[in-house]
């Protein structure tokens, strides 16, 4: 597939499709080793993840990036409005146990985690920590924008205000990086993995990414979710 992605035409077919969410080959070679992942992968992994476990089962929602940066930035408060009906057509938000967003800013992913269950906003990230430039910057507004625009699409269906005001701010032990570029595959893992009840300190290492990168771009691909046409790959081999 690296191959595919390097072509100056074949990088632009298309290599996962999971429903609405999908990505070219350009898009999944972000799973190489140092690159960057690309949002358009994360909205295929978010995808994926639903399909895998409904949230009806799971209790957990996942929404695809640029809805997390809406919240953050407090702009086109109807996109979210949109994702928030969508999301509770599916299951209703405040049945579930968690709500992620995983959110790219300044070239850097990070995650936050609603968690109603607990009561708490959780931020996990790989190379910034709580009293950090970064996260004293964007706690609040994210904090206080999640709140406003869940009063305004989903506490009229539910009748009744949940007290986030009452929520507690936490920033778990998660798994750090040690360079510039790993920030997309650790979010995906902690968006994995993570839970109030799983600590995931130990669940893996700055020297298990690569490993990790080949497995997600495989699982992706291979997964029979993925409705995208693998002619191309099949063919490549055949040929080779």
């Amino acid at each position: 597939m690296v191959q595919i992605a390097s072509h100056p035409e074949w990088c632009k077919y298309e290599a996962i499709r999971h429903e609405r969410a999908y990505c070219s080959y350009r898009n999944l070679s972000s799973l190489q080793f140092k690159s960057r992942v690309n949002n358009f992968l994360i909205l295929c992994v978010c995808r994926y993840l639903f399909n895998e476990a409904h949230p009806s089962v799971s209790k957990k929602h996942f929404f695809f990036s640029y809805i997390g940066e809406t919240i953050l930035d407090g702009t086109n408060a109807e996109i979210v409005g949109n994702a928030f009906n969508g999301a509770n057509s599916a299951f209703p938000m405040w049945r579930s146990n968690m709500l992620y967003f995983l959110i790219c800013r300044f070239s850097h992913w990070f995650s936050f985690v609603v968690c109603l269950k607990e009561k708490l906003f959780v931020f996990l990230d790989s190379l910034y920590g709580e009293f950090s430039d970064f996260h004293l910057a964007i706690h609040d507004p994210i904090v206080n924008n999640f709140i406003n625009l869940w009063d305004t699409y989903v506490t009229p269906i539910l009748r009744k205000r949940i007290d986030f005001e009452n929520f507690d701010i936490v920033y778990p032990a998660v798994p750090q990086q040690n360079n510039t570029y790993d920030y997309g595959v650790f979010s995906v893992m902690y968006m994995k993995h993570w839970s109030p009840r799983t600590p995931i300190g130990n669940l893996f290492t700055q020297a298990d990414i690569d490993n990790i990168r080949i497995k997600l771009a495989n699982e992706l691909y291979f997964s029979h979710f993925n409705t995208a046409d693998k002619s191309l790959v099949t063919n490549f081999f055949g040929d080779n």
